[in-house]
């Protein structure tokens, strides 16, 4: 080989290294900064990334996580569960959306997960990749509405007075009172 070889071979050699730390960069950027859990699993289940946050909801180094499967780390019926719906995305080669909600040291969880197939650079499904978004606050103040807009019902229904409430000209509630004073079919309010 001549020198002449050598060299460029020496210089695409670095072009590529550089590259490599760019795109490194890019999912470090993504990844390790998301307060989110993002993870990697291989075809057979074992993990083969897991950033920061992801290690942290079970209280781990992402090291931990490596080369181990979920019934490894988190016991034989969550692993099945898991393991089940990545073989499905693994079949099916479609993404799925779903809500988890369990309980891990004492700690109750309400995550919406996002998984979706991870391929190869010739479209071969190698893994699932997943995203995950705890929305446990959400949860706690969705529920907390619900009860708030209850008892708001409560106290209006328990008025002596006539309450009405009117969206774009029709009337979309009345409380008993009002029915009283002017009886309505039932269901006839919008």
């Amino acid at each position: 080989m001549a020198t002449d070889d050598i060299g460029w071979l020496a210089a695409e050699l670095e072009v590529t290294r550089n590259e490599l730390r760019r795109v490194r960069n890019w999912l470090d950027a993504v990844t390790e900064h998301s307060l989110d859990p993002v993870a990697m699993r291989d075809r057979d289940g074992k993990y083969v990334f897991v950033n920061a946050a992801a290690a942290a909801v079970a209280g781990l180094a992402p090291a931990a996580y490596m080369g181990r499967t979920d019934s490894d780390l988190f016991g034989p019926e969550v692993g099945a569960s898991v393991r089940g719906r990545d073989l499905r995305i693994m079949e099916t080669g479609k993404p799925e959306l779903y809500r988890y909600q369990g309980d891990y040291l004492n700690r109750a969880l309400d995550y919406s997960v996002t998984k979706w197939p991870w391929r190869d650079e010739n479209g071969r499904i190698v893994g699932v990749v997943l995203h995950s978004r705890d929305v446990s606050e959400l949860t706690i103040a969705s529920r907390e509405a619900a009860d708030l807009s209850a008892g708001m019902v409560r106290l209006v229904e328990s008025l002596p007075d006539v309450v009405l409430v009117h969206r774009d000209g029709m009337i979309v509630y009345a409380n008993s009172a009002a029915e009283k004073v002017w009886p309505m079919p039932s269901g006839s309010l919008a």
